[in-house]
């Protein structure tokens, strides 16, 4: 965006500088101003200057758009990495969770069978102290 102000606005000063030019060829005598007409008027210094400048922004414009492109493959690149990861992430956390319901029912049913254990125990502790005192 830079480049392109930049040359909007020293090819509008060229342009002023032309017209400048121009507007005091009118006052030269014909015969100057029919030689004008056949050839093309010595370049001023300030259209090389907007040339350079121009050719030069034309470069950084280049390059800019070369590391523009070549940042957003990387960027890209990063992106399907990073959903490939995202992909295996889910998949694990989907066996994880799977393997977390296992867990949690396989502990439930150990849970259900302390307690049949211990009611056993009670039972049996129970039954012990009544055939020791009889």
């Amino acid at each position: 965006m830079f480049a392109r102000t930049a040359s909007e606005y020293f090819s509008r000063f060229s342009g002023e500088i032309r017209w400048c030019v121009e507007k005091a060829m009118a006052d030269q005598p014909s015969q100057v101003r029919f030689w004008s007409a056949f050839g093309k008027p010595p370049p001023l210094s300030i259209d090389v200057t907007v040339a350079t400048i121009q050719g030069k922004i034309a470069e950084v414009n280049g390059e800019a758009m070369v590391l523009l492109h070549s940042r957003s493959r990387d960027i890209y690149t990063s992106v399907q990495t990073l959903r490939w990861d995202n992909q295996n992430l889910l998949a694990t956390v989907k066996g994880s969770a799977e393997h977390i319901i296992d867990l949690q029912k396989r502990n439930e049913l150990l849970v259900e069978e302390i307690k049949e254990i211990k009611q056993q125990n009670e039972a049996m502790k129970t039954a012990s102290e009544r055939t020791f005192f009889i």
